[in-house]
């Protein structure tokens, strides 16, 4: 579980836990707080052949712990280490209550091996990865390749 908090380190500032976090290719929002995931990714990404566009979407769960309130939170989608997509919002925090993100689908250009990893930080703290993943070129498990 991964910890993000002010960098003032003050007892009572907000803080976030990162639990689950999970790459897929969309996520539907369902009823009764529910979700649905399609095509998740257990593992690193595997294409059939480079270059593809590919499309990821990210389920994060959070959890938050501190005073409650707002907080300016900051999401950035990198690929090969490049900024691709960036998100900042200012949040209501309810301590001890999980939280949901979701990033909606996105298709994202991929010329080579490489990999692609989402950061977040809140309040001005240092930024930290709640997820990454390996993208390259092999053969998918359980697909089948017809031959001629």
């Amino acid at each position: 579980m991964l910890t993000l908090s002010n960098s003032n380190s003050q007892p009572d500032m907000n803080k976030i836990k990162s639990g689950k976090a999970i790459v897929c290719e969309y996520v539907a929002q369902g009823s009764h707080g529910k979700h649905t995931l399609v095509n998740a990714y257990s593992g690193d990404i595997l294409v059939q052949d480079l270059p593809a566009a590919i499309p990821l979407a990210f389920f994060i769960e959070l959890e938050f712990e501190g005073a409650g309130g707002n907080s300016q939170l900051k999401v950035n989608v990198l690929l090969g280490g490049k900024s691709k997509a960036q998100a900042e919002a200012e949040i209501q925090v309810e301590s001890g209550k999980p939280g949901i993100l979701v990033l909606q689908q996105a298709a994202f250009q991929i010329d080579g091996a490489t990999d692609i990893k989402v950061t977040m930080s809140m309040d001005g703290a240092r930024a930290i990865t709640l997820v990454r993943k390996t993208i390259s070129q092999g053969n998918i498990p359980g697909l089948t390749v017809p031959t001629a």
